[in-house]
């Protein structure tokens, strides 16, 4: 596709996806809408004076997003006789 089109086309692609997202980023802002809802509808304004809005449960990536944590050995190994002992595999050694 890309092969098809020029560089202005491109470009007004990645404008247009901007302003309208799809796919992912628009399941993430529909999911986000509905998450404020509830939150709202279940928020107690003595605790909670101002309503939530949809960017607080909007998933954000990148430097300022989600951060990604390192399991450790021990973690692993656990999770590992977790699935075992639920019958999804069989832990060898050596």
């Amino acid at each position: 596709m890309l092969e098809g089109i020029t560089s202005t086309q491109f470009y007004e692609w990645v404008e247009y996806a901007q302003n309208e997202p799809w796919f992912e980023t628009r399941a993430d802002l529909r999911m986000a809408m509905l998450c404020a809802l509830i939150a709202n509808v279940n928020r107690d304004p003595d605790k909670q004076r101002q309503p939530y809005t949809v960017d607080q449960f909007m998933l954000h990536f990148g430097a300022s997003g989600i951060k990604e944590s390192r399991q450790s050995v021990d973690h692993m190994v656990a999770m590992a006789h977790m699935m075992a002992e639920a019958g999804l595999g069989v832990i060898t050694y050596g």
